[in-house]
């Protein structure tokens, strides 16, 4: 049983005894598993018991979530040009074919090639410009205090 000297600090039962984790081990829970490791690769690395993980994973899924699409982020980042570059670059890309299929004809073949394709880049440059979704955990009963689920908003 935990006394007011454990109060406020994390708890949980390995093989039925009390284990005690510091914040620092919960917020390296939560990088890793928001870097997609397994929850076996971290228990081993953190050593800390597979339950605990799970109920760590339960409390700060928004923490996880958030920190996922951060990387997420970073990670396109690296590899892609910068997405207001991306989006420049297919608006120009769909201002030239525009007007390219301004001074067709629209008895020609090509021209339906060319709506085409303008409706392709629209449409790349609408899923392009969609906002940023962040998470925050909210409570979903009263009755459980516990409980929690993401809430999705656009930025």
């Amino acid at each position: 049983m935990a006394g007011p000297r454990n109060a406020g600090r994390n708890r949980a039962e390995c093989n039925g005894k009390p284990v005690m984790k510091d914040q620092e081990t919960v917020q390296k829970f939560i990088e890793l598993r928001a870097q997609g490791l397994s929850y076996r690769a971290i228990a081993r690395q953190l050593n800390v018991a597979l339950g605990t993980l799970v109920h760590w994973s339960r409390e700060h899924q928004h923490l996880i979530e958030n920190l996922r699409g951060i990387e997420w982020e970073d990670f396109l980042a690296r590899i892609l040009a910068p997405k207001q570059q991306r989006i420049q670059a297919l608006a120009a890309e769909l201002r030239r074919l525009e007007a390219e299929l301004a001074g067709r004809d629209l008895s020609s073949i090509p021209t339906a090639r060319l709506h085409g394709l303008v409706e392709l880049l629209r449409r790349r440059l609408e899923r392009e410009s969609g906002g940023l979704q962040f998470n925050a955990g909210v409570q979903l009963s009263r009755d459980d205090d516990t409980r929690e689920a993401i809430q999705q908003w656009k930025a």
